[in-house]
């Protein structure tokens, strides 16, 4: 189980930190932003997102995430950051970019390999008393 968690976690780490260097890349410049944003809601979103700057701070951090998960240090941390980003992607293939669908369910399916072998850390979340 040991190497499963260390491949799923090095797999999260590896795609957050390509995907969110990608947004951060688009966000500085790079020559792909100039081609078309797909049509509809999905279009939309990605405009809004990339002309209000909110998408160059979703790239950083799921580039953070994504390091620190790679990295093996401060793993919960990482896990932290990338979660809730993990179900807005989930929403968004859901609802808008089907095709997205099979990618959101392997990155979710590592996402909760790595957060099963720290569970005992991401423990303290769930209890009620501060």
């Amino acid at each position: 189980m040991k190497i499963v968690t260390i491949i799923a976690r090095v797999l999260l780490g590896i795609t957050f930190v390509f995907f969110g260097g990608n947004l951060v890349g688009v966000s500085i410049g790079h020559p792909y932003l100039h081609s078309p944003m797909p049509p509809g809601p999905a279009g939309q979103l990605a405009t809004a997102l990339y002309t209000t700057h909110f998408w160059f701070l979703i790239g950083i951090l799921q580039v953070i995430g994504g390091l620190l998960v790679l990295i093996g240090l401060y793993v919960t941390l990482g896990l932290v950051i990338l979660g809730p980003m993990l179900v807005c992607i989930d929403f968004f293939h859901l609802s808008v970019a089907h095709e997205g669908i099979p990618m959101a369910i392997v990155v979710t399916i590592l996402w909760l390999i790595v957060a099963w072998a720290h569970k005992h850390h991401l423990a303290g979340i769930f209890s009620r008393k501060a």
